[in-house]
């Protein structure tokens, strides 16, 4: 089970792990980049063992793998895209057009979503559906004109998902050739402009290798979780939420901080119990055989090792949560009280279960509508104006030595020397 410490586990300084896939990853970009669909049909037919006529789906087998899926089934999937949807609209709607005018100059800030933008949607352990849905809706959203997704061995439910979602095309590949394709640009697969989405080390990989050519989301890794108890919470909430993100992956993070030792004890009995019957308890056993409780000689001293470690999911499950809440700055999401448990967040709360991962959460947010907008300036500057900030732009550029920004600037002092057809 999870081993008791005193000190926070060296583990949590998440050492680059990316490094190992990295030579591959880059092999398979290059063969995309020179190759195109040959070379993405290649990678797919290898690591996925699938022979593939065509990477993206028609919209006739769309519809059939929506078909296929349980109309129930397909209820439940529109209500968790509904709840992501209004979630999303209200996020967009705090985005407001700003416009100044000051000194004869008119400064604003207009918000543009950008052209196209492809969701990477997992498809190995287990078909990732409402990941389509935290991938797409956003983005639609924000206002995008074209979202793609791509997903391998395209299961019928992520489909589905993907469709109800509002996905504009499905392309059935996955692994860093799906990233290359998406961010390169082949002759069947568009080039995007954002690329969103979890996966494993080759997804990471490639779309950290291909930042700069394209936009991402972040760089996630294998899913965290940081549970905060004192002796008042439940050991059976507890106990199922740790094993929820520890059947993830059997590189899970799961960190418990608690002030008391006989909790931990018996924490560690629950999950014992809870995963006699566990059908994935081998990936669960893995990972919690991984990790640590932490004890600490105060619950209040928690927050500081929570903004250390910047996990992924933070749950505070101590009596007064609002104490340590205002103080926990990194984390992809607070869950506060036991009964804002992870499995909730990840599938019907409205909120995003897209988030940063490795410590990304000291610098950005979870997936939102954001990832998918600009934030365009437009400046006018009139004559009036020129001729009082002026000045200020010619003396700073002649500091730095930047001859034809001085003069560029001192032009418009005095207004141009010649027109065109004098």
């Amino acid at each position: 089970m999870l081993k008791i410490r005193k000190r926070l586990p060296t583990r949590y300084k998440r050492p680059d792990s990316l490094q190992r896939v990295l030579p591959a990853v880059r092999r398979i970009i290059a063969d995309v980049r020179r190759e195109g669909d040959r070379a993405v049909l290649k990678y797919t037919k290898r690591f996925d063992s699938v022979t593939l006529k065509r990477i993206e789906l028609s919209p006739k087998e769309i519809d059939a793998a929506y078909g296929q899926v349980e109309p129930r089934v397909r209820r439940l999937l529109r209500t968790a895209a509904g709840k992501v949807r209004d979630f999303s609209r209200r996020q967009l709607a705090q985005l407001k057009k700003l416009r100044h005018t000051c000194d004869g100059v008119t400064l604003e800030q207009v918000v543009v979503p950008v052209g196209r933008a492809g969701i990477y949607v997992p498809g190995g352990r287990y078909p990732l559906a409402s990941t389509a849905i935290m991938g797409v809706v956003p983005a639609c959203i924000a206002g995008v004109c074209e979202v793609i997704v791509c997903t391998p061995n395209a299961r019928p439910l992520t489909v589905a998902a993907a469709k109800i979602a509002g996905a504009h095309r499905v392309f059935n590949m996955g692994g860093a050739q799906a990233v290359a394709a998406m961010a390169l640009g082949t002759r069947t697969v568009p080039r995007v402009d954002v690329i969103a989405g979890p996966g494993n080390a080759y997804v990471a990989a490639a779309k950290k290798e291909l930042y700069g050519e394209v936009g991402l989301d972040f760089v996630a890794g294998p899913t965290e979780l940081t549970v905060v108890a004192d002796s008042a919470a439940p050991v059976s909430f507890a106990g199922a939420d740790i094993l929820a993100q520890a059947e993830h992956d059997p590189d899970a993070a799961v960190l418990v901080i608690t002030d008391s030792e006989k909790w931990a004890h018996a924490l560690n009995k629950e999950l014992e119990r809870q995963l006699a019957d566990l059908p994935t308890a081998q990936t669960a056993g893995t990972a919690l055989r991984r990790n640590a409780i932490l004890l600490v000689p105060a619950i209040t001293q928690a927050a500081a090792y929570v903004n250390e470690v910047a996990p992924e999911h933070c749950q505070l499950m101590v009596r007064r949560p609002h104490q340590l809440a205002g103080r926990i700055v990194n984390c992809g999401t607070l869950l506060i009280g036991p009964y804002s448990s992870c499995a909730l967040s990840d599938y019907s709360t409205g909120a995003n279960h897209i988030l940063p991962t490795a410590r990304a959460a000291r610098y950005t947010a979870g997936l939102s509508v954001h990832n998918f907008l600009k934030f365009v300036t437009v400046q006018q500057v009139t004559r009036a104006g020129a001729q009082k900030i002026a000045p200020m732009a010619a003396e700073l550029a002649a500091l730095e030595g930047l001859e034809a920004h001085r003069r560029a600037a001192e032009l418009r002092c005095s207004g141009p020397q010649t027109e065109v057809g004098t």
